[in-house]
């Protein structure tokens, strides 16, 4: 009897899918009942996903779960969320369209009228304290586990939830673009690390509340986004010529 396949596949996780949603369309596509994957990817986010296909490739996953992970994100300074992205129900901030930025009065250079700064420093200054190795308290709508049950769970059903801070390490936070209350940053971290959360944490620094509008795993590991095959390729008939060891 021929041994059934066994390996890993690197999918390009599309938006509106839980990676239990790619679990299962997999077990349908390979026939494969023991399937599992590396590294949450909310519902709402894109990118690369480990899966594991077969008993033996199953039991390496904790190894890709360890490794450092990159991604590519868009957060909004404008309000909050009780999610930290935007799925969630967003509270927008009050008062001034630039929350948390100062402006500055000159009287003499404009004649009375208030003249914005230029936000881009103080964001990047505020990102930049979000790099080393700290406590990062999980969103209260998490797969992270609390007495047996994940926190998005518990969130839904009312049941108050005390998320107890857990130690990341955040190497690399590049700022890309600022278009002010919109910005987008390339982030290097731990497994483990929150990026909604870092929004949400970055936003209270700006005193303006923050949450995601996109994230985009590219990279675990060695492994990179550029290597993932789109789910919709995958077939009955070719999903082996994706498989890797």
């Amino acid at each position: 009897m021929q041994a059934a396949p066994s390996g890993f596949l690197a999918i390009d996780k599309p938006a509106d899918w839980t990676s239990h949603d790619v679990v299962a369309k997999l077990r349908r596509i390979t026939g494969v009942k023991t399937i599992g994957h590396a590294g949450t990817l909310d519902p709402f986010a894109t990118g690369l996903l480990i899966v594991g296909v077969g008993r033996a490739a199953t039991k390496r996953l904790s190894e890709f779960q360890k490794q450092e992970k990159e991604y590519l994100a868009t957060a909004r300074f404008d309000g909050s969320s009780d999610t930290d992205d935007v799925t969630g129900t967003v509270t927008l901030a009050a008062g001034d369209a630039e929350p948390g930025l100062p402006t500055a009065r000159s009287e003499a250079s404009t004649g009375g009228m208030a003249e914005r700064q230029d936000p881009r420093p103080r964001v990047i200054e505020a990102f930049a304290a979000e790099v080393g190795t700290r406590m990062q308290t999980p969103p209260a709508y998490s797969a992270k586990k609390i007495g047996g049950k994940k926190m998005y769970d518990l969130a839904r059903a009312g049941t108050p939830v005390e998320a107890k801070p857990a130690e990341i390490t955040i190497r690399d936070i590049t700022v890309t673009r600022v278009a002010w209350p919109e910005v987008d940053f390339r982030i290097v971290c731990s497994t483990g690390t929150y990026v909604r959360a870092v929004a949400r944490d970055v936003g209270k620094r700006l005193g303006a509340g923050g949450y995601l509008t996109a994230l985009r795993r590219t990279r675990s590991g060695d492994k990179n986004v550029s290597d993932a095959v789109p789910l919709e390729q995958l077939a009955p008939g070719t999903w082996k010529t994706y498989l890797w060891k």
